[in-house]
């Protein structure tokens, strides 16, 4: 993942191949669903903190595993 201020990135890779893009640049100006639309439209934060991590889900119920051997956080 690459996070730049609201610009946010995942990436994967297979074995030892080249890093991939997953998926489009997102926005990450609001890292939580904490926050609350008020009726006027803007957004009203209620909101604890960010939290970084690794986590995959099988929405396909195939049953295929995920192993991460690496994750690395880097403040820049």
């Amino acid at each position: 993942m690459h996070f730049n201020h609201a610009e946010l990135q995942f990436f994967y890779r297979e074995e030892k191949g080249d890093w991939q893009k997953a998926g489009p640049v997102l926005d990450g100006s609001i890292l939580s669903d904490d926050y609350i639309m008020e009726q006027c439209g803007r957004y009203r934060p209620a909101f604890t903190g960010a939290m970084v991590g690794i986590c995959c889900q099988d929405l396909t119920g195939s049953r295929k595993p995920a192993d991460f051997d690496w994750f690395e956080y880097k403040a820049v």
